[in-house]
């Protein structure tokens, strides 16, 4: 089916991103958290640094997501600062050592806090889903967590579609 919005590839989509912006990603632990996006910002980020120009985004999460997001982006040196919980060996080195900020908060404040605008604007939501519909409803994939908030107050909705997930998912959450 085709779809009435712009299909583009993860790299297509990290193209868009520009530096300093923050992103609300999906995830709650690894499950539903996106995965080719993330590695493709990771990729723009140390192209970006070879050619001598600065490439960090905000990453807010549900929870701690996994290597695909978190260590990724960390091993790119493309994370400006990160909350909530995160449980990424790299990024860990690299809040510990001064290099990224990084502030915990309990997890169930999150929603509210982005919603009240108390973490800034979010520029972009990158949400895991294993359905999108012509009408725009999305079937998260294995996790909701903060996607609904992110969804809700980011400019503009990158949708990583994750067809291992059935569509049957729709009603689950």
């Amino acid at each position: 089916m085709k779809l009435p919005f712009p299909e583009l590839t993860a790299e297509e989509a990290a193209a868009l991103i520009q530096n300093g912006e923050t992103i609300g990603f999906s995830g709650f632990t690894p499950a539903g958290a996106a995965k080719a996006v993330p590695r493709a910002i990771a990729a723009k980020a140390r192209a970006e640094h070879e050619a001598g120009r600065e490439f960090k985004v905000g990453v807010v999460t549900g929870a701690s997501t996994g290597e695909s997001l978190d260590g990724a982006l960390a091993k790119a040196n493309a994370v400006l600062w990160r909350t909530p919980y995160q449980s990424d060996k790299t990024l860990r080195e690299m809040i510990n050592k001064g290099q990224t900020r990084f502030f915990d908060m309990h997890l169930s404040q999150l929603p509210q806090y982005v919603r009240y605008g108390f973490l800034g604007q979010f520029q972009w939501a990158v949400v895991e889903a294993c359905d999108v519909t012509p009408d725009g409803e999305i079937t998260l994939s294995t996790s909701v967590g903060a996607s609904p908030t992110f969804c809700r107050v980011a400019d503009k909705i990158i949708i990583e579609l994750n067809e291992y997930h059935p569509k049957e998912l729709h009603g689950m959450h």
